[in-house]
């Protein structure tokens, strides 16, 4: 059954109903709606519901403090000590519930953060463990601030042992890495020596010298038969062209 009963006059549904979703949105279990099913009586369903919660919310207002039904219903939340009264309108409580600090609600506009909602929350708080919600959210924030465990040494050395390791490559330093760029950037730029003119000169003339010295040294030597030839050519109407040079 439900963690909270809310006891109110029939008149007073609407405001209840607000009410009893606010505290719904909070994550508690409401009972509230007092429609008691075909074949059931109002011991059956409401007084069961009302002895298993575990808080008796009851509503005053001028309707309910002359209700005979929500007096015998504070009244066992009275008893149980389990009882958390709050004003919908200015009236007094009945007698035997006045000494009972009763939380306003006159103005409460039904935000679930308005000042007055979140006073009676936390009456209701000290009666009930926080709600679902609130209880998962609290336990996020204990995981988040709660210290990481260290892994010990025999873990790492285990991990280190098991796990496979990467090749290591071993990167030049920067000093390396500077000479080395130095000493391309000096060849890379590097041009060949260029000879001086008068090597040059020196060595074509030594080259003519040597020409004319094979030339010279070369006899010129030919047969009578070819110097017949040679004449007999030159003697013709036509002769070649090398017969002038001759003659």
């Amino acid at each position: 059954m439900a963690s909270i009963f809310l006891s109110y006059a029939h008149e007073d549904k609407a405001r209840a109903e607000v009410l009893a979703k606010a505290l719904e949105a909070e994550g508690w279990s409401v009972f509230w709606d007092r429609t008691i099913p075909t074949g059931s009586t109002w011991r059956d369903y409401i007084g069961r519901a009302l002895h298993e919660a575990r808080c008796v919310v009851v509503a005053w207002s001028k309707a309910s403090i002359t209700s005979d039904w929500v007096h015998e219903e504070a009244d066992e939340g009275r008893e149980r000590k389990i009882l958390v009264p709050v004003l919908l309108e200015n009236v007094k409580p009945p007698l035997g519930f006045r000494s009972i600090q009763a939380e306003t609600l006159t103005d409460w506009n039904g935000s679930p953060s308005a000042g007055e909602f979140r006073k009676l929350v936390v009456d209701i708080e000290k009666l009930l463990s926080p709600p679902p919600n609130r209880q998962f959210e609290s336990t996020k924030m204990d995981a988040a601030s709660a210290p990481q465990e260290q892994p010990s040494t025999a873990s790492l050395e285990y991990q280190q042992k098991v796990r496979p390791t990467k090749p290591t490559t071993v990167q030049p330093s920067q000093s390396e890495h500077a000479g080395e760029t130095g000493l391309a950037d000096k060849y890379r730029g590097a041009q060949p020596a260029a000879v001086p003119k008068a090597a040059i000169y020196a060595i074509a003339a030594a080259t003519l010298a040597l020409l004319i010295y094979f030339m010279n040294s070369i006899e010129w030597t030919s047969s009578p038969d070819t110097e017949v030839t040679e004449r007999d050519a030159c003697d013709a109407p036509n002769p070649p062209a090398g017969c002038l040079f001759k003659q």
